[in-house]
């Protein structure tokens, strides 16, 4: 079973990654007009679906990355 720690984090990658997929369409549908607010909002929504992600991840970073003591 999950914890209510580890199910925040999942409701946040998901909730980033709807908002870059709401972000995304609506510059889209903008016939591709990159100099207006939406363009902002994908770089917005990019960087929380990536701060969301290495939250995410970040134990497992741990473990994988580990140290090297020689």
């Amino acid at each position: 079973m999950s914890s209510p720690q580890e199910n925040t984090k999942v409701e946040r990658v998901v909730e980033a990654i709807e908002g870059l997929t709401v972000a995304v369409a609506a510059n889209v549908h903008d016939d591709g007009d990159t100099h207006g607010s939406k363009f902002e909002d994908v770089i917005e929504a990019r960087k929380e679906v990536s701060e969301a992600l290495h939250d995410f991840l970040r134990p497992a970073l741990r473990v994988v990355g580990g140290t090297d003591k020689q």
